[in-house]
């Protein structure tokens, strides 16, 4: 009887994953084939594939991932939690947290076969999605009965944890370097813009802290968390007002670094796993309602991290290479020089930073547009394979199937908690840092 009910169950799985199959390939075709009389008219092959095809495909998978392991631990898990290869003795916090693990880790492999494919065969990164999709369904279909002690704490887990953590630090750099770089094109532009936009950003970060002291008290936790964030912003919004102009006029860049922080802030303690007392997000109700919202803002929030760390990332690894003069350790490569301790080289001049930054647009629109560039394909597969890494810990609390799980706020844990506002600290730190290193290194060139 168990065999004939576990064959049942299979099949049943087995029938849903290939409508899944079928619709998600028919979408993919959809979405990166091309028109058979368009390629009749440009006189190619109509198996041929359209320029620029590789960075929307893998954006469609990625979110397609994203959106399996959410409906993984909506529904999903009820069709596996019987399977004894899962091993997690009828606790649904584990199947749940098992099924988004075997996802990420497809989806990790998908992306580390196409970096070593884009390097050694660039034009690949366009071609075949269709059967990129079928192959990535068809593999984790069958992964869906492997032992957890592949995916779990045993294995693939810590993988995770070290490469999201990576991710984690390297958004930091990418902001305040965006941060720096916008400040000096508005300085330049309009001083009024520059004034305008930072006072809205202050606004909405100080109305985000007084909204957060509003909803979310009753926990000595979420108040430290504030009020540290509150402090934070006046401590480096004085040393930046103190500083020297002709080091840079950054009042963008503070109130760009406030709002993040204060972002980072509220994603910490709406994560806080205490109970309602304390964070009005979280719910263990089974309202279809506040549990479609719950998913629907972390599908959101996702997306949108993988949208834009792919580009920013993809350039922050793969700087362009040159003269000491094609490099560019002004305002918007400070942070980047100071983390790399590269400070005691000469400024370059304006027409380097343009050279530098026009010379990796120009790749990255290559890249982009399928011209053979295997170093910008490697780097944008390996970013997603990061951002795989990211969005499997965030949908895991880091990995531990011991916490309880929030039906409306699928990301609430301890470790959530906890590495959303140690996250927020580090960009504080490295902020900071930039504004008070060339007060501690006057004799070293930070113009």
């Amino acid at each position: 009887m168990f065999i004939v009910s576990g064959a049942a169950s299979a099949c049943c799985m087995v029938a849903e994953g290939a409508c899944c199959l079928c619709s998600t390939a028919t979408c993919c075709a959809r979405c990166c084939g091309r028109s058979s009389k368009s390629d009749e008219g440009n006189g190619e092959s109509p198996s041929s594939n359209k320029a620029g095809f590789g960075r929307v495909g893998s954006l469609l998978l990625q979110i397609t991932a994203i959106s399996v392991a959410l409906a993984g631990q909506g529904w999903l898990y009820e069709y596996v939690k019987d399977e004894e290869a899962w091993d997690c003795d009828e606790k649904p916090t584990c199947v749940q947290y098992a099924f988004t693990e075997r996802v990420a880790f497809v989806a990790t492999l998908f992306f580390a076969v196409m970096a070593i494919i884009g390097k050694l065969m660039p034009k690949l990164h366009d071609q075949g999605w269709d059967l990129k999709f079928i192959v990535f369904m068809l593999v984790l279909l069958a992964l869906m009965w492997a032992p957890s002690t592949i995916f779990d704490e045993h294995g693939y887990v810590w993988f995770a944890r070290v490469f999201a953590f990576i991710f984690l630090i390297l958004q930091q750099i990418i902001l305040i370097d965006f941060a720096y770089t916008m400040n000096d094109y508005l300085y330049k532009f309009n001083q009024w813009v520059l004034l305008g936009a930072s006072l809205f950003l202050y606004a909405a970060s100080l109305t985000g802290i007084c909204l957060m002291f509003v909803y979310f008290k009753g926990c000595r936790s979420n108040e430290a968390f504030i009020s540290l964030c509150l402090i934070a912003i006046v401590i480096f919004t004085i040393i930046q007002l103190l500083s020297n102009p002709e080091l840079g006029h950054n009042l963008l860049t503070s109130s760009a670094v406030a709002s993040y922080i204060t972002y980072l802030t509220y994603v910490a303690v709406s994560s806080n796993p205490t109970g309602e007392r304390c964070n009005p997000t979280l719910s263990d109700s089974k309202d279809t309602l506040a549990v479609f919202l719950g998913m629907g803002m972390v599908l959101i929030s996702l997306v949108a991290t993988v949208y834009f760390a792919s580009t920013s990332m993809t350039q922050l690894l793969n700087a362009p290479d040159g003269d000491a003069e094609a490099q560019s350790p002004g305002n918007e490569q400070l942070t980047r020089d100071l983390l790399t301790g590269d400070l005691d080289q000469p400024s370059a001049g304006v027409a380097g930073t343009t050279s530098g930054r026009q010379s990796f647009n120009v790749a990255m629109r290559d890249s982009m547009m399928g011209s053979s560039n295997s170093a910008i394909v490697l780097y944008f597969n390996l970013v997603m394979l990061l951002i795989c890494q990211y969005w499997c810990m965030v949908l895991t609390n880091w990995g531990d199937s011991s916490a309880s799980n929030s039906n409306s706020s699928p990301a609430a844990g301890d470790v959530v908690m906890w590495m959303n506002i140690s996250a927020s600290w580090v960009c504080c730190l490295l902020y900071i840092w930039s504004l008070v290193a060339p007060m501690i290194f006057p004799d070293r060139d930070f113009s």
